[in-house]
């Protein structure tokens, strides 16, 4: 019943739902939880989560059977130690979101006991009734995995937000596995278009786009998943994609330590207003999927393949002829003729290339300023990136 009326298919129907999903005021329930000696051990058991989940089926005629678990097991597989303490509720321990951390990956053997118990589960219960799972929204499990469990006012994640945006945004992406989001019709549009896997659309429009993954909302519901304080009609998730081999025959950018989502967005949209195919970005450089990134490459992220790397291995191991950009380089003027292949490499907004990246150039280029005057002391990254492009690649 239930999954016709999320189908649409039966409008008339009215679905209940119970609050908690392992009907814990039951007697068995206790008997099975007893048998293990933490929480984390009850929720990975496969006996234990089938019982668990057809027992309320045996006392109610309810609809479905809700499936047994947790949404901090995706922490616990992530590393971070999780205990259920007696009076509090979960406990996370205390872990450093850095670069290394993002790396890890959920081993999918361990979650074999839930992926049997569903196979199970189903087979076990009528056919009339459904079987819901549930998971964690990604803010929920950022929140828990910050302030190490339950909080008022999370202050905690609210302040790792404000002082490590991209970072944050990459620990949210990281918890959504693989996918991303995209915003406003132009953008959506442009992926739908590219080899990127739709996953879910949402619009206030009407026009149907997707029979299969379109849901249709309101203003208000928009405003609320939106990350935009005056969204557009159109929200969507796509499916990350590994980026293609580089074409090292071709023009390349490479970008080091480049921290503004809205530089890396600007500039992925220059690149390929200038042909520009890859770009090469450092491992600490600001994640291009996160959605300032997105919403400010209006689109050419779906067309530029995007490499994240350690940009002085890479270098050294393909022996490529470097361009870098640095104000005390050779005015960019000057070259007269037109660059075919190679990598343009440019640095950090405030303080540049690194040193040892600087090490293994060509050679350096800049832009000089036409006038003497103080201010201002340099120009915007993405500006930077305009300029130098529009020289190097025009006919010579």
């Amino acid at each position: 019943m239930i999954s016709e009326i999320m189908k649409l298919k039966n409008s008339d129907l009215k679905p209940k739902w119970f609050l908690r999903q392992a009907g814990r005021h039951i007697p068995e329930y206790h008997t099975i939880r007893n048998k293990h000696d933490n929480f984390i051990d009850f929720c990975l058991n496969e006996r234990s989560i089938i019982d668990t989940t057809i027992l309320p089926l045996k006392y109610y005629n309810i609809d479905a059977a809700i499936l047994f678990s947790d949404i901090l097991l995706i922490p616990y597989f992530l590393g971070q130690k999780v205990t259920f303490k007696k009076g509090i509720g979960p406990v996370l321990k205390e872990i450093k979101i850095n670069e290394n951390f993002l790396k890890k990956n959920i081993d999918l053997h361990d979650l074999l006991p839930i992926k049997n118990a569903i196979s199970k589960i189903k087979k076990t219960i009528p056919p009339s009734k459904d079987l819901i799972g549930f998971c964690g929204a990604p803010w929920t499990l950022a929140c828990y995995m910050i302030d190490g469990g339950s909080s008022k006012d999370y202050t905690k994640t609210r302040t790792f937000l404000w002082n490590n945006e991209d970072l944050f945004f990459k620990l949210i992406n990281r918890l959504i596995k693989n996918c991303f989001v995209v915003e406003g019709k132009k953008s959506v549009l442009e992926f739908l278009h590219s080899d990127y896997r739709l996953l879910k659309l949402y619009t206030v429009d009407k026009v149907l786009i997707n029979s299969e993954k379109q849901i249709f909302i309101d203003k208000n519901t928009l405003k609320k998943i939106s990350f935009l304080k005056n969204p557009e009609d159109y929200i969507a998730l796509f499916e990350l994609k590994k980026p293609k081999q580089i074409n090292e025959k071709k023009l390349i950018v490479a970008l080091d330590s480049v921290g503004d989502p809205g530089n890396l967005g600007t500039i992925i949209r220059t690149c390929e207003w200038f042909g520009i195919n890859d770009i090469i970005c450092s491992l600490d450089s600001v994640d291009c999927y996160s959605p300032k990134v997105v919403q400010s490459s209006m689109g050419s992220i779906s067309r530029v393949n995007i490499s994240y790397l350690d940009l002085e291995k890479y270098f050294k191991a393909k022996n490529c002829y470097l361009l870098g950009t640095s104000v005390n380089g050779n005015p960019i003027f000057k070259m007269k003729q037109k660059l075919r292949t190679g990598v343009i490499v440019f640095g950090n907004e405030s303080k540049g290339l690194s040193k040892k990246l600087k090490n293994i150039l060509n050679c350096e280029i800049s832009i000089p300023k036409p006038n003497k005057s103080t201010y201002p002391e340099s120009l915007n990254l993405a500006s930077s990136v305009g300029i130098i492009l529009s020289q190097l690649t025009k006919k010579s």
